[in-house]
C-alpha cells in the first residue's frame, strides 16, 4: 500500500510538557514506594473473605440500586450524596471531563497526582499551580490570592498531601471551602489518607454545595487491587455525575470486597494506628540514627530529606538491590533531595532499619552528616 497514513487528525503529538509516569515491577520485593497498606493481620483478613465472598458474582453484574444502598450505609451517607467508582483514576477522571469541560480551569495543589495533570490534557483544562513553598507546605495567602484572581474553576485539595503526607489544619480547609462558594469554584478535596489523620471534613458536604470529596479504599482500606473509591457531594453533583455511568466500570467481586472492608473497621482502625506508631518510631530512627531529615507526616509514608541528588540514588539503588523498592523523588524541583517510604507494620520495619544501619556502616564517611 503506497503512502504512509496521517494520525495529525487524531493524535495530540504535544505532550512533552506531560510527565507520564514509567511503572516499574515491584514483584519479589518490599514495596515501600506506592503508599499501599502494609501489615500482617491483612492476610487474616483476607482468609475470612474468601469464605463470605461468592465466586458466582463474577458471571453476573451487579444491581447499581441496591450495591449503593448498602455502600452509603456503611459509610451513614444518604444514598443521594454517594457515588461509586473503579479506583479514584476513574472518579477524577469522569469529575475532571464533566465538570471541567465548560469552565476549562483548573487550580491545583502542586505536586499532586500524576492523573490530574494528564486528565486535564486530554480534556484541554487550563492547569493553575497552587506550588509547595520551600518549607513542604501550601502557604494559605498564596493560596487565598490564586482563588481570588482566578475564574470560575475546578480546585484541587490533598488532605493529606500525598508528596509530603503532611496535612493541612481543618480551619484552613473550611475558610478555603467558603472562599471557592464565594468566587464560583467548585473543590475537590481529595481524602486518600485522610484516615490516618484526625481530620473530619465530610460536614464540608451539607455547608457547601460546591466541595466535592474523593476517598479511595486503596490507602487506609488496604485494597488497592480491588480498585474502589467514593465520591461525596451535594445531590445535584452526585446526580448530574451519575448520568456517566461510571458505576459501569465496578465488577460484582469488587463490590463485595469493598462492602467486607468497610464492615472492619474497628480492624481496620487498629491497623492503621499500627502504621501510625510504626511511623513515628521509624521517623525517630531517620533522625538519630541516620543524620536525616524528616517531613512530619499525617499518612502512611514518610517523606526524607538527605543532602544531595547523588545521595538519594545511591540509597534507591541500595535498597533495590536489597528487594526493597522505594520511590525517588529528586527529578522534582520541590524534592531534589528526597526519598519517599511507605510506612509498614514495625515488625517489617525494623528489617529494613537494620539494611539502613548496613547502608550507613558501608558509606559512613560520606552519609553522618547532613
Amino acid at each position: 500500500m503506497e503512502g504512509n497514513f496521517s494520525f495529525e487528525e487524531f493524535i495530540d503529538f504535544d505532550i512533552k510538557d506531560i510527565n507520564f509516569k514509567r511503572k516499574v515491577s515491584k514483584k519479589d520485593m518490599l514495596n515501600l514506594s506506592s503508599n499501599e497498606l502494609i501489615h500482617p493481620r491483612l492476610t487474616i483478613l483476607n482468609k475470612t473473605l474468601q469464605e463470605n465472598i461468592s465466586i458466582n458474582r463474577v458471571n453476573k453484574y451487579p444491581f447499581y440500586p441496591d450495591e449503593l444502598l448498602c455502600i452509603s450505609r456503611l459509610l451513614n451517607q444518604k444514598p443521594s450524596t454517594v457515588s461509586l467508582y473503579s479506583g479514584s483514576d476513574d472518579a477524577i477522571k469522569i469529575i475532571l471531563s464533566t465538570l471541567g469541560k465548560k469552565c476549562r480551569n483548573l487550580v491545583i495543589q502542586t505536586p499532586n497526582y500524576e492523573n490530574y495533570y494528564s486528565y486535564s490534557h486530554l480534556y484541554g483544562i487550563h492547569v493553575k499551580e497552587w506550588n509547595l513553598n520551600e518549607d513542604y507546605e501550601f502557604c494559605i495567602k498564596e493560596g487565598e490570592g490564586i482563588l481570588q484572581e482566578s475564574k470560575p474553576s475546578l480546585v484541587v485539595i490533598t488532605a493529606p498531601n500525598g508528596f509530603t503526607g503532611k496535612s493541612m489544619q481543618i480551619e484552613d480547609i473550611r475558610f478555603l471551602s467558603r472562599l471557592c462558594y464565594e468566587k464560583s469554584h467548585v473543590l475537590i478535596l481529595d481524602c486518600a489518607y485522610i484516615d490516618f489523620d484526625d481530620l473530619n471534613p465530610y460536614d464540608l458536604i451539607d455547608q457547601y454545595n460546591n466541595v466535592i470529596i474523593v476517598k479511595t479504599l486503596s490507602k487506609s482500606q488496604g485494597i488497592a487491587g480491588a480498585r474502589f473509591a467514593y465520591v461525596l457531594a451535594c445531590e445535584s453533583i452526585t446526580k448530574y455525575l451519575s448520568c456517566y455511568n461510571g458505576i459501569n466500570a465496578i465488577s460484582s467481586t469488587t463490590y463485595d470486597v469493598a462492602k467486607f472492608y468497610l464492615k472492619r473497621n474497628e480492624e481496620l482502625t487498629q491497623i492503621r494506628q499500627d502504621i501510625i506508631m510504626s511511623r513515628n518510631d521509624f521517623s525517630q530512627f531517620i533522625v538519630e540514627k541516620m543524620g536525616w531529615r524528616v517531613i512530619e507526616s499525617k499518612s502512611n509514608f514518610i517523606l526524607i530529606e538527605i543532602t544531595t541528588n547523588h545521595k538519594v540514588s545511591s540509597l534507591e539503588e541500595y535498597l533495590l538491590e536489597n528487594k526493597i523498592a522505594t520511590r525517588n523523588l529528586s527529578h522534582l524541583k520541590q524534592f531534589k533531595n528526597c526519598i519517599r517510604l511507605t510506612i509498614a507494620e514495625a515488625s517489617i520495619m525494623m528489617e529494613v532499619k537494620k539494611k539502613l544501619l548496613l547502608f550507613i556502616k558501608q558509606n559512613e564517611k560520606t552519609y553522618t552528616k547532613r
